[in-house]
């Protein structure tokens, strides 16, 4: 698994990872049912949306496991970590040697192989919505569809500022409702899935997880 593996899955400032983490009060007609109650022109306004909405705001804090299905079919495991506002931490099993860190500014991967660390700004990220401090949906993200079969919820959005840079489908167990999945797919339509196992919630989680230096990170 390489560095630009793990940035298609989980950096890339993509459409869709914007929207389908936010996940708002609103869907653009495409897929998604429900009554118009006041919406502009085209858009489905669904009760679903407004129930998932409420579920990721009600999430401060989680710890799990996930697994990540990379394009060319290459499997990672690890820990993930997230305390809101702006910290998540991808721990990477061996023999993977990534580490990804959001410090509430920064998101940072450090390659432990290589010794190199790459920083980009934490809110020029899909993370960066998924730990904000309020889930959301703001003008520049839109839900494009929804769609359930049994069990499962299926939502699939965008960032109408970044409307060629792919989409992300996020995918919640429908009772009780949880978020199990979410799958990326870039412009060339390439898809990341990453899969969520063994999840709790709103735990007190040590600061230094989401803690990155010069010198490294506060717990390896």
């Amino acid at each position: 698994m390489t560095r630009a593996t793990a940035r298609r899955g989980l950096l890339a400032p993509i459409r869709g990872a914007l929207a389908g983490i936010i996940l708002a009060a609103a869907v653009v007609d495409g897929g998604g049912a429900g009554a118009q109650t006041g919406a502009r022109p085209g858009v489905v306004v669904d009760p679903q949306i407004a129930r998932i909405e409420t579920y990721l705001n009600s999430v401060q804090s989680f710890k799990g496991r996930f697994l990540q299905i990379a394009p060319d079919g290459r499997i990672a495991e690890g820990l993930v970590f997230m305390r809101r506002p702006g910290r998540i931490r991808f721990q990477y099993d061996p023999p993977t040697p990534l580490l990804i860190v959001a410090d509430g500014t920064w998101l940072v991967v450090w390659d432990k192989k290589l010794d190199q660390v790459d920083r980009v700004p934490l809110g020029s990220t899909p993370i960066g919505f998924l730990v904000a401090r309020e889930v959301k949906l703001s003008g520049r993200v839109a839900v494009k569809s929804l769609r359930t079969e049994p069990g499962l919820i299926y939502v699939t959005a965008y960032d109408t500022e970044r409307k060629d840079d792919g989409d992300i489908t996020l995918v919640f167990g429908a009772e009780p409702l949880e978020l199990r999945q979410w799958i990326v797919t870039d412009p060339q339509k390439f898809e990341t899935k990453v899969s969520l196992f063994d999840v709790e919630t709103n735990l007190a989680l040590d600061i230094r997880l989401f803690v990155f230096t010069d010198s490294g990170p506060s717990i390896p």
